[in-house]
């Protein structure tokens, strides 16, 4: 299990820089199509929407980080916490399809799944010595 947090949490955070980019793009667009609509400034939601984009992306560096300290020690309250970011971060990157982003779902989803290893991932057993 351990072997999937790890495997999970290096896709998933390689997946989640180019969802990013591509939901800053997104928003940045609309916001302004929006303006040049409209004749006005670009809507304050879309751009706060364009801002939060990368506060998303920041929090799942953070994520990434605890995902492997939650590789290294495993069952240890740095993994408990690992589990819950990684969660945390799958749900924020699910939040993402506002932009229209398919590819922040699927990144959500492997988080989402690498956070519920993060629980139940086991220390090494000791190896046993063929004589």
């Amino acid at each position: 299990m351990r072997t999937g947090l790890l495997i999970l949490n290096i896709i998933s955070f390689i997946f989640s820089i180019p969802a990013a980019f591509c939901s800053y793009l997104c928003a940045g667009a609309a916001a302004g199509l929006s303006a040049y609509a409209d004749g006005k400034s670009a809507d304050s939601t879309i751009e706060g929407l364009a801002g939060a984009t990368w506060l998303v992306w920041l929090f799942c560096l953070v994520a990434f980080i605890f995902g492997f300290l939650a590789y290294a020690k495993p069952k240890s309250a740095r993994a408990i916490i690992a589990g819950i970011l990684l969660i945390i971060a799958g749900i924020a990157m699910i939040s993402l399809i506002m932009t229209g982003n398919v590819l922040g779902v699927i990144t959500g989803i492997l988080y989402i799944i690498a956070g519920g290893l993060a629980f139940g991932a086991k220390p090494d057993s000791a190896k046993q010595v063929n004589s």
